[in-house]
């Protein structure tokens, strides 16, 4: 009767381990080419706060998607932690998300856009000089949860060597004084030009 007990007492703490928050920095790239036909687009990537190394110069970060570009049945499968390749749909795809996660969503990219910290303007100018390519790179430090799981697919295209994505799935917070911290400090000076920024069609 104990073994049973101290089972089910160990299956709730790791279940309740599992849910706990993390921090994260989610990561804007606007891009605009200047003397181009195509309009300025915005992707995000993440990376884990706990994975920033300093001293080794690393910052490990991933696609993630706060517009919703992704079906509830990518949704559901990487919440389990299976495959996914969010970029393909058929006609029996579900984009039929539950309210929480349109609401969640919605207050996370509200939370990002008027929270967001200017980090680094990249400039890439192709040999004829016609197109010029701007893109500006913000960040911002928020604390919840969210599913990881591996792509494969179209979707690998478009991770930049990539093979997992992280999408939302909880509610957010606000990092504060994160920007005065070591890590907050590597962020503000990191080479974003080593990212290809375009993690969607």
């Amino acid at each position: 009767m104990r073994k049973i007990a101290f089972l089910i007492l160990a299956l709730v703490v790791f279940k309740s381990f599992g849910q706990q928050n993390s921090d994260y920095v989610i990561l804007t790239f606007i891009s605009e080419d200047k003397g181009g036909r195509h309009p300025a687009s915005t992707h995000h990537w993440i990376v884990k706060t706990d994975s920033i190394n300093e001293v080794g110069s690393r910052m490990p970060t991933f696609p993630t998607y706060l517009n919703m570009e992704y079906s509830n049945d990518c949704l559901t499968r990487c919440c389990e932690n299976k495959k996914i390749d969010l970029l393909t749909s058929t006609t029996n795809t579900n984009f039929d998300y539950p309210k929480k996660h349109f609401e969640q969503s919605k207050s996370l990219l509200q939370l990002v856009s008027e929270n967001r910290q200017f980090l680094q303007k990249i400039t890439i100018t192709w040999s004829d000089k016609k197109i010029k390519r701007i893109i500006k790179v913000y960040g911002t430090p928020i604390s919840g949860q969210f599913c990881e799981c591996e792509i494969y697919g179209l979707a690998l295209k478009f991770a930049d060597g990539r093979k997992k994505v992280l999408i939302p799935n909880s509610i957010y917070t606000l990092v504060d004084g994160f920007w005065n911290t070591d890590k907050g400090k590597f962020v503000k000076f990191y080479d974003f030009s080593k990212i290809d920024p375009q993690n969607t069609l």
